[in-house]
């Protein structure tokens, strides 16, 4: 599972690659990176302790066009800070948030977004002349005594970009728990969901809102039990 957009030539699900579909999305040319998802067509899906969310988006003409939306509040307790409480009453939302998609219905892959509150994030400073791959084999070390649960019982996730001065390398690693996610992936499977890919909601926010630009941007999240910080620079 990844939990950010893969900027790699293909995407890797778990143990499986996937080969390269054709939904895409151009970063700035200053990242030399086309993030890739492996699917044709695929929907937004925002689980919250007091919502659930989709959006799904076509392209004609080079132009995005709504495809297809809906929402649904939740009763108090199904969700509570990210855990699934109530299987059922969750089960039961996903389908009615199907059921009243407009103007058309989803197709049946998903972008899921993992809650914030659930998910550990860090940033470390490695030399720009160290490779991804040395970096992906320290990083196992730079973050013992760091998460609160052991390294094997999370899914983990690096997203690489040069620091503002160019002279370093700058890596996020983010992580969720296991239990957690499969949780999410069981639940989506049993109402003909798929995800594709698990994203990190604040990745998806600062895609969306800040785009092409240079300067640092700072984001309030406000949602309905907590408000999040996201500091952006160089749209990353």
């Amino acid at each position: 599972m990844k939990l950010f957009r893969s900027s790699s030539r293909a995407r890797i699900l778990g143990k499986v690659r996937l080969p390269v579909g054709r939904v895409f999305r151009f970063v700035p040319a200053r990242t030399e990176q086309i993030r890739i998802l492996p699917v044709s067509r695929a929907f937004g899906l925002d689980i919250s302790d007091t919502s659930l969310e989709a959006v799904e988006l076509r392209v004609r003409r080079g132009k995005p066009l709504l495809s297809a939306y809906s929402r649904v509040l939740l009763e108090p307790g199904v969700i509570a800070n990210g855990e699934i409480v109530y299987q059922e009453q969750l089960r039961a939302a996903l389908k009615t948030l199907l059921k009243e998609a407009r103007p058309g219905l989803f197709s049946p892959k998903a972008v899921v977004s993992v809650p914030e509150s659930k998910v550990y994030l860090y940033t470390f400073e490695f030399p720009l002349a160290l490779s991804q791959k040395k970096v992906r084999e320290a990083i196992p070390y730079e973050v013992q005594g760091v998460l609160p649960i052991e390294l094997t019982d999370m899914v983990t996730d690096l997203l690489f970009h040069r620091s503002r001065a160019g002279t370093t390398q700058h890596v996020l690693f983010a992580a969720v728990p296991k239990r957690l996610a499969e949780q999410y992936r069981e639940l989506l499977a049993s109402v003909g969901i798929e995800p594709v890919t698990f994203e990190v909601e604040s990745s998806a926010i600062v895609r969306s809102l800040v785009g092409v630009r240079s300067d640092p941007v700072l984001l309030l999240d406000v949602g309905a039990h907590r408000a999040t910080l996201i500091v952006v620079e160089s749209g990353e």
